[in-house]
C-alpha cells in the first residue's frame, strides 16, 4: 500500500511538472514570433547569443546543482534550505564572473555584458529555489512559479520591443522571468514552511551538498551538449546555420515528448527520498508506456512535422527519428541516475554520467563531422545506450519493461525504411502498441483508469 501510495503520488507531481514544462514551452514559443515579428531576426540572434553564452556559464559552474538541492531538501526537509543557499550564492558569484569572458566573446557590448551576467546569477538562484519547491514535494507551487515566469517573460519582453529598443526586448523579458519567478518561489517556501526554515549550515551539509552536485555534473553537461553549447559554438565559430537550427529544433521535439515519462521519474526523486520508498521502477514503466504512443505516431511524421516548422528543417527527418529512438534507453538511464540520488551513490552516478559524456564527446568528434546532424544524434542515442549497458547492473527491474516498449519503437523506425506510406505504419504501430502493452501486462487498462483518476483528481 504505502509504494501504491508513493507511485500514485509520483503520476501526481508529474502532472504538474509536466504542465509546468508545457506552460514555458507554449509561452516560450509565443514569445519568441513576438519578438520576432516586432524586433526582426537580428535582435533574436544576438539575444539567443548572449543568453546562451549566460547559461553556459552557469551550467558549467553548477551543472547538477538541481537535482542535489532536491534530492537534499527532501531527505532534510526545510533544514538543507541553508546549506542549498550558501552554496548557490557561492555559484551564482562565480558564474556571473564567467559570463563577462564569454559573452565578450560575441563582441557584445558593456551594457548588455553586465546584464548577462547578472542573469546568470539570478537564474542559479531560482534553480535552487525551484529545486527547494521540488524537494518538499510542492508540485502546483513549482508549476505555478514556472507560470508566473513565463508570463511575465511574454509580458515585458513584448511591451519593450512596441518601443522598439531592439536586442533589450528579449534580453529584459528573459530577466523578467527569472525575477518574477525568483520572487515567486521565495515566498511560496516562506509561505509554506517559514517557521520551519533554518540557514544555520552544518559542514556536512555543504560537503554533502557538493559531493552530490559535482557526480551529477558530468550527467548534466552531456545534457545540455547539444543544445545551449552548439547555439553558443556557432555564434562564435559561424558554422553550418541550418545544420545547427535543424539539430536543435530536433532535439525541442525529442524533449517535449520526453517530458512525459521524464515529470513522473523527476516527482520520484523527492517523494522516494521522503517516504523511504522506491517508486522508480514502476514510475519508469508508467511514464514510458505513455510515452509509447506518442512515439510511434511521431516516428512516421517526422517530415512533415519539421515541413511545419520550417521546409528548410525537412532534411533532418533521418535525425530526429534517431533522437526519438534515443528516448527509451534516456528514460530508463535517468530512472537509475535518479534512484542513484536517492541512495546518496556519488561515485556510481559520476562513472555512470563520465562514461555518458567522454563517449558522447569522441562520438560527436567522428560522427558529427563527418555525418553533419543525423551524426550527432547516432552520437546521443549510442552514448545513452553504452551509459545505460553499464547503468543496468543498478536497477535490472526495469529491464524488461525497457526491451518491450524499445523493441515497439525501434520497429516502428524499421517499418518506415520500407515503401509503407507512414500513416499506415502510424496506426499499425499505434494498435500493436496498445495491445502489446495490454497483453504482457506492461501497461493495462486498469494502469489507464488508475492514471486518468489521479489526473483528475491532481487538477480538480
Amino acid at each position: 500500500m504505502v509504494m501504491e501510495k508513493t507511485v500514485n503520488e509520483s503520476i501526481a507531481g508529474g502532472v504538474w511538472l509536466f504542465l509546468g514544462s508545457l506552460v514555458n514551452n507554449v509561452l516560450g514559443l509565443v514569445f519568441w514570433l513576438v519578438i520576432t515579428y516586432m524586433s526582426g531576426v537580428g535582435s533574436i540572434g544576438e539575444a539567443s547569443a548572449i543568453v546562451s553564452a549566460a547559461t553556459i556559464a552557469l551550467t558549467l559552474v553548477s551543472g547538477g546543482l538541481n537535482i542535489a538541492v532536491v534530492r537534499q531538501v527532501a531527505a532534510e526537509g526545510a533544514e538543507a534550505i541553508g546549506a542549498s543557499l550558501l552554496v548557490s550564492l557561492i555559484l551564482a558569484f562565480v558564474a556571473m564572473i564567467l559570463t563577462v569572458p564569454l559573452t565578450y566573446l560575441l563582441g557584445t557590448n558593456h551594457v548588455l555584458v553586465y546584464l548577462a551576467s547578472l542573469y546568470a546569477g539570478l537564474n542559479i538562484l531560482l534553480i535552487t529555489f525551484l529545486s527547494i519547491l521540488l524537494g518538499l514535494t510542492l508540485f502546483k507551487q513549482y508549476f505555478e512559479t514556472i507560470s508566473i515566469g513565463a508570463l511575465a517573460k511574454l509580458t515585458v519582453g513584448a511591451l519593450l520591443a512596441l518601443l522598439e529598443v531592439g536586442v533589450l526586448a528579449p534580453l529584459a523579458g528573459f530577466m523578467a522571468y527569472v525575477v518574477a519567478g525568483l520572487i515567486v518561489a521565495v515566498l511560496l517556501v516562506m509561505i509554506y514552511h517559514r517557521h520551519k526554515i533554518s540557514l544555520k549550515t552544518r559542514s556536512e551539509q555543504i560537503k554533502d551538498l557538493v559531493k552530490l552536485t559535482y557526480s551529477n555534473y558530468p550527467y548534466i553537461i552531456a545534457n545540455q551538449l547539444l543544445t545551449v553549447l552548439s547555439v553558443y559554438v556557432f555564434a562564435i565559430i559561424v558554422g553550418e546555420e541550418v545544420q545547427t537550427g535543424i539539430l536543435y529544433i530536433s532535439l525541442m521535439i525529442m524533449l517535449a515528448i520526453l517530458a512525459v515519462p521524464g515529470s513522473i521519474i523527476g516527482a520520484a526523486l523527492p517523494i522516494g527520498t521522503r517516504s523511504n520508498t522506491d517508486p522508480f521502477p514502476e514510475s519508469f514503466r508508467i511514464g514510458l508506456s505513455l510515452a509509447t504512443p506518442i512515439i510511434v505516431l511521431t516516428i512516421p511524421f517526422t517530415k512533415p512535422i519539421l515541413q511545419l516548422i520550417n521546409p528548410n528543417l525537412v532534411s533532418g527527418a533521418s535525425a530526429l527519428e534517431v533522437l526519438l529512438l534515443s528516448i527509451a534507453p534516456l528514460t530508463a538511464l535517468t530512472t537509475i541516475i535518479n534512484k542513484l540520488n536517492k541512495e546518496g551513490k556519488t561515485r556510481n552516478i559520476a562513472v555512470i554520467g563520465s562514461i555518458r559524456l567522454i563517449t558522447l564527446l569522441i562520438l560527436l568528434y567522428f560522427l558529427a563531422r563527418s555525418m553533419g546532424v543525423y551524426g550527432a544524434a547516432i552520437s546521443f542515442l549510442l552514448s545513452n545506450t553504452v551509459a545505460l549497458m553499464i547503468a543496468l547492473r543498478e536497477e535490472v527491474r526495469i529491464l524488461k519493461t525497457l526491451i518491450i516498449l524499445w523493441i515497439l519503437h525501434i520497429l516502428t523506425a524499421i517499418l518506415m525504411i520500407t515503401s509503407i506510406p507512414g500513416i499506415i505504419v502510424a496506426v499499425l504501430m499505434t494498435t500493436i502498441s496498445i495491445i502489446t502493452l495490454q497483453y504482457t501486462k506492461t501497461y493495462t487498462l486498469k494502469d489507464l483508469k488508475n492514471t486518468i483518476s489521479i489526473v483528475r483528481k491532481t487538477l480538480l
